[in-house]
């Protein structure tokens, strides 16, 4: 972690410093300026939550129409925010074990939730001792864990995680095709001067100069070691040592507060089972907001939810809002819906919907 925060500082120099969520909001404020509009209108998923409700605080008479989906818990930038990936062990992962128990004859990975929890640790120290290389993908302890937790962003990605459990388990060897792996990670390289890294880079960056982090290896050892007893699938994820614990600067200002002055003109969209942004952190955004904010809570699981799951109701809750003003009146709650029931997407909007869930990832 040490030698990224070095190679950071050497490649990045007198720049690295400036690249934060608050400069990001100044920058969006001048692209404001320069097309000669009064007022702004925004829609992001996860961590575009946070620079949104930055801005709008920021800037509250410039903002128009805010969409916030999925949404980061502005007291918990950055590091807590990472360590809440752990609460995906209860509140998301059943979701996934059902269904692997529901079809358990297609799988043939166990029948029941207890049974799915207990081959999770079965796999886990199975890919440990003898990794699964297929593709040029390598599928240690540590790829396992993480490609398990990218399943549970969508009910969609489920029978994927089915095929790399399976694939893990010995049952399909070599049978993935290398775009399913590459479809839960970091978009890939395409024709452009744009280093592949530089996304990765670019948030590491923000992560690290928005807010102090802690020195102390010895710090982060003590929450690994507590967030993986109590955490065992997941734990481990957002816990352990970052490179901003040997970042080069500290933050140049702080953050900015999260702000109910303003109109009321932001609407929140929150998954109740969200595994990267715990509906929990949501909600305390939204208290931060005040009468600024209007809430749709959703009985379902995954992370990003208008226009990339399953729930019309979320959906036309956000096109309603963006295509007339008009908010909810309070409040209000979405019923978990089920994919069958819509139909099915066009081959542009399809790859258009990949795009996002790679780039949200």
């Amino acid at each position: 972690m040490k030698t990224v925060a070095d190679k950071c500082a050497v490649t990045s120099g007198d720049l690295m410093p400036y690249i934060t969520t608050n400069n990001t909001a100044r920058d969006m404020d001048l692209i404001r300026q320069g097309l000669g509009e009064q007022k702004i209108s925004y829609f992001a998923y996860s961590y575009g939550t946070y620079l949104g409700s930055v801005y709008a605080s920021m800037y509250p008479q410039q903002s128009d129409r805010f969409v916030l989906d999925s949404n980061v818990d502005a007291n918990w930038v950055w590091r807590q925010q990472f360590r809440s990936w752990k609460l995906a062990d209860y509140t998301r992962f059943p979701d996934f074990a059902k269904y692997l128990a529901a079809n358990d004859t297609t799988y043939h990975l166990g029948n029941s939730e207890s049974q799915i929890n207990a081959k999770y640790f079965e796999l886990l120290n199975k890919v440990r001792e003898h990794p699964v290389i297929y593709s040029g993908t390598t599928i240690n302890d540590t790829m396992f864990r993480e490609l398990s937790f990218s399943v549970l962003y969508n009910d969609a990605d489920f029978p994927l995680g089915g095929k790399i459990w399976q694939v893990a388990d010995g049952q399909l060897p070599s049978s993935l095709q290398k775009e399913d792996i590459t479809s839960l990670q970091q978009t890939p390289q395409v024709a452009t001067a744009v280093p592949i890294d530089n996304g990765a880079a670019s948030a590491l960056a923000i992560v690290c100069d928005d807010a102090q982090w802690s020195q102390s290896p010895s710090q982060y050892k003590q929450e690994l070691t507590i967030d993986t007893l109590l955490f065992p699938k997941f734990g481990e994820l957002g816990s352990n040592i970052w490179p901003c614990a040997y970042w080069h600067n500290q933050p140049k200002e702080p953050l900015t507060p999260i702000s109910s002055n303003g109109p009321t003109n932001i609407l929140m969209i929150q998954n109740q089972r969200d595994p990267a942004t715990p509906y929990i952190g949501a909600l305390e955004t939204r208290t931060l907001l005040g009468n600024r904010a209007r809430f749709v809570s959703i009985d379902q699981g995954g992370h990003a939810v208008a226009y990339l799951e399953a729930n019309q109701c979320a959906t036309n809750t956000v096109t309603t809002y963006l295509a007339t003003g008009i908010l909810p009146a309070h409040d209000t709650a979405c019923a978990a819906e089920n994919a069958q029931g819509l139909a099915p997407k066009s081959n542009a909007q399809q790859r258009a919907v990949d795009k996002l869930r790679q780039l949200i990832r």
